[in-house]
């Protein structure tokens, strides 16, 4: 019972992050504050919170787990980039809607990369988060923009 609990404050406190990081980086783009300035902060922040339990890990990686962990920084710092640049020009919860649809392309990007056919019940699953994201974010907006395409983008 503890541990459920345990997982349900740690599912609880990501949201939070998430929800106020959300309103914080349309705040600071409504305010004027450069895309890349939000994102340096973003990931300096991420690093100071993080140093204290990786550091000693950090030091003893090799060139091969350096390399492959700068490449996927390279990713993460791109999907980022097209999020909050996307989020210039789109709303909030459009921005927040299309960036959800990552969990719908996963069965199908699995589909091209595995040829592994998703089951009915993922291709189910897939459509209920659809509609799920939707009811939870969209509200009445409609047609597509620049912001859309790039917060797409980062969705893949």
């Amino acid at each position: 019972m503890d541990s459920k609990f345990s997982a349900y404050k740690g599912d609880l406190m990501l949201l939070m992050v998430a929800v106020i990081w959300g309103v914080a980086v349309k705040i600071g783009l409504n305010d004027g504050m450069p895309p890349y300035f939000l994102m340096a902060c973003r990931f300096f922040i991420a690093f100071l919170a993080m140093l204290p339990f990786g550091w000693q890990k950090l030091m003893k990686a090799n060139k091969a787990t350096l390399k492959k962990g700068m490449i996927l920084g390279v990713l993460l710092f791109l999907g980022f980039m097209f999020q909050t640049i996307g989020l210039m020009f789109t709303t909030t919860s459009k921005n927040a809607f299309l960036t959800g649809v990552n969990v719908v392309i996963v069965p199908y990007l699995a589909w091209l990369l595995t040829k592994k056919k998703p089951d009915l019940y993922s291709v189910g699953a897939a459509c209920l988060s659809l509609i799920g994201i939707g009811l939870l974010t969209l509200n009445g907006v409609t047609g597509i923009n620049q912001g859309d395409v790039l917060t797409l983008i980062c969705a893949v």
